[in-house]
């Protein structure tokens, strides 16, 4: 699915895209475009949301996932990926 957004609006978008192991793998990409930005690109099956970062955007993003994921740990439960729990 395309969807064009006008620049004004691109702070009011909100897409909602599961990514459920159930439904097939979902594969993430990063590229690195020439003016310094990053896209970030996660596909499942036949959607794709592509997300454009600055190099802090995506530091922030991977920081914010880190320890995202570690808050969720709950004692008794299996591991999360590249968890410590």
């Amino acid at each position: 699915m395309s969807v064009a957004v006008r620049a004004e609006a691109i702070s009011t978008v909100r897409m909602r895209v599961d990514l459920d192991f159930l439904a097939g793998v979902p594969v993430a990409r990063i590229r690195a475009l020439g003016d310094g930005r990053f896209e970030l690109e996660v596909t499942l099956r036949k959607e794709t949301v592509a997300v454009l970062l600055s190099r802090a955007g995506l530091e922030r993003l991977w920081l914010v996932l880190s320890f995202g994921l570690t808050s969720l740990a709950k004692p008794g439960q299996p591991p999360l990926p590249g968890g410590l729990n």
